[in-house]
Order: C-alpha cells, then sequence, then structure tokens
C-alpha cells in the first residue's frame, strides 16, 4: 500500500535497484511493470530513470504490436512475395471472406500456395475455393501493381483494393483502429526507404534489435499489451476500485464487466514466472496535475482480497530472497 502515485512508482523502482544490486536479476528486463492506463506509465519512468535504471516505453514503433498494423504489415509482405505463408495465414480471413475455417486449417498445416485453391475445397468446399482464388489474384494485382512504389503508396495500393480501410471503420471500435492505421501511414511516409523490399528488410532489423534490448530495460507496458509475454518478476500497479476492475459497469451489464476485468486480472498474474508484486495507492492523481487535476482517495481492489492468504507476503516485511535468484538461474540455464 503506497500513500499515493508517486510514492507508489518510488517503491516499484526501489525494488527494482534492490533486486538488481543483490543480485537477484541479471538484468532490468527481467522485471515488468503493468498497469490499467497509459495514463499511469509517466510516474514509474520518472522514478525509474531516476535510479538510473532504463525503460522501455510504448512508442510509435509499438504500433506494430496492434493486430490491424500487424495485418496491414502482411499485406505489404505478400505485396512483395505473394508467396509468403505466414504473412497470408494472417490476412486469409481478414476482411472476412467466410474462409475462418480454411484459415484456422492453414495455420495448422500451410500448404504451397499454389495448391491452397484446390486444398480449401477439399476442406470447405467450392464456394471457400472461390474465395481463395480470388484473394489470390487479387495479391498478384497488387505485387505486380506495388513492384515500383515507394513504400507510403504501396500502403495506399493495399487499402484502396482490399477494402480493409473501409471494414475497419465498420467495426466496433473503428475509429481508434483507424487512428493506428494513420500512424502507420506516418511511419512509411517518413520512412527514407525508396522501395518495399527495402522497408521490409528495415522493419526486420528493427524487430530483432527490439528483441536483443529486452532485457536492458524495464518494459512499462498496459495488461492488455503484455498478453502473450512473461518475465521472472512482475509488478502489477494500481490494484484499486476504479482501475482493476476499471470504472463503472454501464446498468445491466456490471456481471459481464466484472467477469472480464476478472480475466483481464488473471492475464497480469500469471505473466509472472517467478514473483509478482501487487500495488496500491490511498491517494491517486485523476486527469493533470494542476487546475484540471484532483486527488481522489482510493480503494483496494476486490481482487486483492479473493488472493489465498497464504500465498502473500507484506512488502513491508520482504527482502530479496535467495529462492529467487536460484530460481531465476535455473529457469536461464
Amino acid at each position: 500500500m503506497a500513500d499515493d502515485d508517486n510514492d507508489e512508482a518510488h517503491f516499484i523502482a526501489g525494488e527494482v535497484a534492490s533486486l538488481l544490486a543483490a543480485g537477484e536479476l541479471a538484468q532490468p528486463g527481467q522485471a515488468a511493470v503493468l498497469f490499467r492506463t497509459n495514463a499511469q506509465a509517466r510516474a514509474f519512468a520518472l522514478a525509474l530513470r531516476a535510479r538510473g535504471i532504463p525503460v522501455r516505453l510504448r512508442s510509435e514503433a509499438d504500433r506494430f504490436a496492434c493486430p490491424e498494423v500487424r495485418d496491414l504489415v502482411a499485406y505489404l509482405r505478400l505485396a512483395y512475395s505473394p508467396q509468403d505463408q505466414p504473412a497470408l495465414a494472417r490476412i486469409l480471413n481478414t476482411p472476412p471472406r467466410r474462409l475462418r475455417a480454411v484459415e484456422h486449417a492453414f495455420r495448422k498445416q500451410p500448404v504451397p500456395i499454389g495448391d491452397l485453391g484446390e486444398w480449401a475445397h477439399r476442406r470447405a468446399g467450392s464456394a471457400a475455393r472461390a474465395a481463395v482464388e480470388r484473394l489470390l489474384a487479387l495479391l498478384e494485382d497488387i505485387h505486380a501493381a506495388s513492384r515500383s512504389s515507394r513504400p507510403s503508396e504501396a500502403l495506399e495500393l493495399v487499402l484502396d483494393r482490399t477494402g480493409y480501410a473501409t471494414w475497419l471503420a465498420s467495426t466496433e471500435r473503428g475509429r481508434g483502429h483507424l487512428e493506428h492505421v494513420e500512424c502507420l501511414r506516418r511511419l512509411l511516409a517518413a520512412s527514407e526507404a525508396s522501395d518495399l523490399a527495402t522497408w521490409l528488410a528495415d522493419l526486420h532489423l528493427d524487430e530483432a534489435e527490439a528483441a536483443a534490448a529486452d532485457d536492458r530495460a524495464v518494459p512499462l507496458l498496459t495488461i492488455h499489451a503484455s498478453k502473450g509475454r512473461e518475465w521472472p518478476v512482475v509488478f502489477i500497479a494500481g490494484c484499486e476500485e476504479g482501475l482493476l476492475p476499471f470504472g463503472r459497469a454501464p446498468s445491466g451489464q456490471e456481471d459481464a464487466a466484472n467477469d472480464e476485468e476478472r480475466r483481464l486480472v488473471y492475464v497480469a498474474l500469471s505473466r509472472s514466472q517467478v514473483q509478482v508484486y501487487l500495488t496500491w495507492c490511498r491517494s491517486r492523481w485523476r486527469g493533470a496535475e494542476g487546475q484540471d487535476g484532483r486527488r481522489e482517495l482510493r480503494q483496494p481492489s476486490r481482487y486483492l482480497r479473493g488472493l489465498p492468504a497464504d500465498l502473500i507476503v507484506p512488502a513491508a516485511s520482504h527482502r530479496p530472497a535467495s529462492a529467487l535468484a536460484a530460481t531465476l538461474r535455473a529457469s536461464t540455464s
């Protein structure tokens, strides 16, 4: 329990520094800080940097984690090479083409692109074969038209011929999805690459460098963005009513919203391989500090009360334990 959000951030920074100094963590990137909203990140970044601990915040490059941006990158890979099986598997039914069953089967058992039409026919009938053949013809057309195009021009070609942007606009959260597409547009427009092949090669190198740098900085990211990843030590910040669970559900939807929030807490807890910290604040700033901001009193999350008491150690009595270092050494050997 922290007095406020700054106190919470300084506690987390101090724990990371202690774990590193004691040799419990070999690199800063073996610990991650997770939170419910992006607005919480700033305090953690300042507190960690004040102790000389590097951090990784979501940046423009992290837009590639968005599903819609990954879809469009897959289309660009296919514009360069229509035989790219992993890229095709990603967009086979995106936008929807009534090929969901074919998509799932193709992900499990890729086949040569030239055999895909007949393969789809055997699994889902003549309509699936026709849809696959239309898609492959479209990709060949995009490939031919984008050979001499700049990356930004290739993206516009993909958006125009696939109807991807129109489909996104029709989805439930279309506005947010389209904002990510606009970010990708700006990235491509600012690229110095003169052709699609160069841009894709540069993207691959950037991803490789980012992966190599993972251990050198503490990642600060939302719980949603943490899905599919794990770290030895995880800090889950803001375990308070109003954050976890988040806000208030619309009338009549409380049970469904609470179930979804509980699943999100489970995602956060299961990101930790060895040890997890749970923090909450007695009070927290909402909005900008100053005229538009206000300090609110907070209550601990209902999910804290549901945790097994025998697994909880109060932070005031916590000290880095040799068992943690032993487990980390075993997990990395």
